[in-house]
């Protein structure tokens, strides 16, 4: 009976690999009907949106926010309903480690328009990667911290 206590410990590692819940993922796409790439290093979610969201040009310069100290299991289905309050999302980029399957700790997201990252919401610790915010000062815009993922 060994080939049957091997099938019980194959699901167990798989069990423990950390990874995205495809699921709940589907269930993301089916709402929004925005794109996923998956590629070696990144998850590239949207990039550009589907019509009915957005459908003028690629945002430029100005629109991109560099999201610091995500907790590294969390993936797309978790942080798209967070950064999607703050605006219409042209995409959201999550960086990967193709070692363990979980992320890096930090992605990329890009708003349709500028205003968007304009209303003080206040994601992660907001780390715009140009002008970085110390986390006990407030975002700019406003006084308003919407989520933390400090634990």
């Amino acid at each position: 009976n060994s080939s049957n206590h091997l099938e019980k410990q194959g699901t167990k590692v798989s069990d423990s690999t950390k990874g995205p819940d495809e699921a709940k993922i589907k269930e993301l796409l089916d709402r929004t009907d925005y794109t996923l790439d998956v590629t070696t290093g990144q998850r590239k979610y949207g990039g550009p949106p589907p019509e009915p969201v957005y459908s003028g040009a690629q945002p430029n310069v100005g629109t991109e926010i560099f999201i610091g100290k995500i907790p590294r299991d969390l993936f797309e289905d978790e942080l798209v309903p967070l950064f999607e309050k703050a605006g219409p999302i042209w995409d959201l980029r999550l960086m990967m480690d193709p070692l363990s399957g979980l992320n890096r700790g930090y992605a990329f997201v890009t708003f349709c328009t500028k205003e968007a990252k304009n209303r003080g919401f206040c994601f992660l610790e907001y780390e715009d990667h140009k002008t970085s915010i110390q986390p006990e000062e407030s975002p700019p815009g406003g006084q308003e911290r919407e989520c933390s993922f400090n634990t």
